[in-house]
Order: C-alpha cells, then sequence, then structure tokens
C-alpha cells in the first residue's frame, strides 16, 4: 500500500461493456487514495472504502456485505458499516465514521492521490 508507483489502473484491466456492474469493497488503511480513482468506473462500484488508519476487522465488511445484501442505499452501507466498527473498536461513532466512504458520500472525489 505504500508503493505509489504501483500500477493499479493496469491490475484493474478493463471491463467490457456487456458485463454485469461489480461491487467492491476494500478493508485497510486509506484505500479510498491509494483505490478510489483506479476502481471506480461505470461497471464498478466501491461500495465502502476506507479515508483514515483502520484496523480491517471483520465487523465492518459483514454489516456492509449485509447491508448491501438486504438492498440498502450507499449511504446505509456505509453508515452501517461505520457503525458496526464504532461497536466493534468500542468507539463512538462519531469518532470512527469519517473513515468511511463510497460515491453515495459528499466527499467522493476529492483528494484521490
Amino acid at each position: 500500500m505504500d508503493y505509489f508507483a504501483h500500477p493499479w489502473t493496469t491490475l484493474a484491466g478493463t471491463t467490457p461493456a456487456d458485463a454485469p456492474v461489480k461491487g467492491n469493497i476494500a478493508m485497510a488503511c486509506m484505500t479510498y487514495q491509494y483505490l478510489g480513482a483506479a476502481v471506480t468506473d461505470e461497471r464498478r462500484v466501491p461500495l465502502l472504502l476506507t479515508r483514515d488508519f483502520v484496523f480491517a476487522g471483520t465487523h465492518a465488511v459483514e454489516a456492509a456485505v449485509r447491508s448491501f445484501a438486504e438492498g440498502g442505499s450507499l449511504r446505509q452501507i456505509r453508515d452501517r458499516a461505520a457503525q458496526e466498527y464504532a461497536d466493534g473498536e468500542s468507539r463512538p461513532v462519531k469518532v470512527v465514521g469519517h473513515a468511511f466512504i463510497n460515491p453515495g458520500d459528499k466527499r467522493w472525489g476529492q483528494h484521490f492521490e
């Protein structure tokens, strides 16, 4: 993750126009800054990325997947993951919730590195 010259877009490859839309979750430190621009196009939707240093536990990922499976919106997916992360880490969601982002967030598209 610390290697800025990594060819993320080359590794992502191209997606045929008739391929189904796919969602992705990247749970590690600062995935938005590293991957946000590379994993987003009309056929790939980031369901959950992070904007800060986080513990990559299963609680946030499981909450995001469950919310997605239940038909949750991008905001619901993000909010539920943030709440479960806060609960799992025994921290207030107001303190840790800012760390989670997806295209449903008004901050999306700002500060891609």
